[in-house]
Parts: structure tokens; sequence; C-alpha cells
């Protein structure tokens, strides 16, 4: 890739690129709160369960169940923080290839005289564009 044709801007487009990272980490935490819920639900009504059937060893099968939810406690936070860091990074790489387009077709049409080409990212969106905007842009010059 040229260096030319490479990313120069961290937020092509601010507003855009930090709405989809909020949504894809709202996502994100909606999931694993769901199912965090359901976790707790079943552990508690599997203490419930436990209890009803008077066991004699109810405090060992207790003492196990508070053991499970620390370990899945511990390993749902994890896997959260994991899974919002990648959501977060591909998010933003995901923003790069829709507003990078169209960024550099804003730059584009306010430098633009006649004749000019324009190139998008092999790895973009809308590659269509740019091969209309260039056959514009000699129609243009014929004229």
């Amino acid at each position: 890739m040229s260096k030319k044709n490479q990313r120069s801007k961290f937020f092509v487009s601010p507003r855009f690129q930090l709405m989809m990272i909020c949504i894809s980490f709202f996502l994100v935490t909606a999931i694993f709160s769901f199912y965090y819920f359901l976790q707790n639900f079943y552990f508690i009504e599997t203490q419930r369960f436990i209890k009803s059937i008077s066991i004699e060893t109810v405090e060992s099968f207790n003492s196990e169940i508070y053991s499970l939810e620390s370990f899945r406690d511990t390993s749902l936070l994890l896997t959260f923080i994991i899974l919002s860091l990648l959501s977060i990074v591909y998010m933003l790489f995901l923003s790069h290839k829709i507003a990078g387009p169209i960024y550099k077709t804003i730059q584009w049409l306010k430098t633009a005289e006649a004749g000019d080409k324009i190139l998008f990212r092999k790895e973009d969106y809308f590659q269509e564009l740019p091969e209309e905007l260039n056959k514009f842009s000699e129609s243009k010059k014929k004229t």
C-alpha cells in the first residue's frame, strides 16, 4: 500500500466512529448482563432446591455453589473485558472502512479539478464510488 493511501487520522469521523463503538459496547454489555442474571437465577434456584430436599450435607453443597459462583463471576468479568476490547477495536476498523471513503470523497470534492482522480484503499467499502467520480471528473475535463 502506498504511503498516500494509508490512514493518516485515527478518527476520520469521530462522531460516527464513537457512536459505532458505543453501540458495540452497549450490545456486549447487554448480552453479558442478560447472561449474568440468567446464571444468577440458576444458582439461586439450585440453592432453593438443595434446601428443599433436605440433604444432610447441605452446607457442603452450598459451599460448592458459592465457589462455582465466584468462578463464574471472575470468568464472566474477564470474558466481558476481553470481548469489549475486541469489539471496540473491530468497530474502529469497521468504521474506518465506512467513514474513510466518505471523508476522502468530501476532501476530493473540495479540492478536485477536472481530471483529478480519487482512489480508495482496497479494503474500504463503497469501491464503486471512486469509479463513478473519476468518470464524472473525466467528463468534466472534456467539456
